[in-house]
C-alpha cells in the first residue's frame, strides 16, 4: 500500500528541474513556470520499505487553501493535476502535464507530429515510433526536429496520444526506410488502459 510521507512545494532543485523539462517542449514554457511556481508541490510517499520517485503536481490556488484545512495531510497520494515525476535529475513528464499546456496554448506545432490511423493503433499498444507511423508533411514546411528532443505524437484531430524521445534528426527522414525507429514511445494514453488489465 502506497501512502504520502511528504507534500511540500518544490524546493529549488526541483524548479530548476522542472523548468529545464518545460524548456524543451515550449518556448513559453518557462515564463508560465515563474508565474505559476508556487502552485507546484511534490509529494514524495513510500510503499513498505522504499521510497518512489518524486511525483509533482499542480495545484490550483483553491485546492492549496482548502490542503491547507485538511488534518489527513500524511494520508495524500494526488492533489490538483499529476504533473510528471522525478528521476534522475529529470522531470518525466505526463500526458496530463502536456495536455495541460496544449490548453493553455503554451505548446508550439514545432513539437508535434501527426500520426496515420495505423500510428495510432501502435501507439496505443505502447509500441515505438517508426516512420510509417507519420503523416510526413512536404519537406518545406517539416519543423526541425533533433534526435533527443522531447515530441508530442497527435492524431488526425490534434489529440494528444503520446510523448516520445527523438531518435532521429527530421532533415534526416528523406534518407530513412520506412521501418525506421523515429522516437521511443516514453507514455501514451493506451498505457492506463493497458494498466487495468
Amino acid at each position: 500500500m502506497e501512502y504520502a510521507v511528504l507534500v511540500r512545494k518544490i524546493n529549488e532543485i526541483e524548479s530548476k528541474i522542472i523548468i529545464e523539462t518545460l524548456s524543451k517542449i515550449s518556448k513559453k514554457g518557462s515564463a508560465f513556470f515563474d508565474e505559476h511556481q508556487f502552485n507546484f508541490y511534490v509529494i514524495i510517499s513510500k510503499e513498505r520499505n522504499r521510497v518512489l520517485f518524486p511525483k509533482i503536481f499542480f495545484v490550483p490556488k483553491n485546492i492549496v487553501s482548502l490542503y491547507k484545512k485538511l488534518s489527513f495531510k500524511s494520508k495524500i497520494t494526488s492533489i490538483g493535476l499529476y504533473f510528471g515525476f522525478i528521476k534522475q535529475g529529470a522531470l518525466f513528464i505526463s500526458l496530463e502535464g502536456v495536455e495541460f499546456l496544449d490548453k493553455k496554448d503554451l505548446l508550439t506545432e514545432k513539437n508535434k507530429i501527426r500520426v496515420n490511423k495505423k500510428g495510432e493503433k501502435a501507439i496505443l499498444y505502447g509500441n515505438d515510433i517508426l516512420k510509417t507511423m507519420l503523416e510526413l508533411p512536404n519537406r518545406d514546411s517539416m519543423h526541425i526536429i533533433n534526435a533527443e528532443d522531447i515530441v508530442i505524437f497527435t492524431n488526425k484531430f490534434k489529440e494528444i496520444l503520446a510523448i516520445g524521445f527523438m531518435t532521429e534528426n527530421t532533415s534526416e527522414f528523406e534518407n530513412l526506410s520506412s521501418k525506421s525507429l523515429i522516437a521511443q514511445n516514453l507514455i501514451d494514453k493506451g498505457y492506463y488502459l493497458r494498466e487495468i488489465q
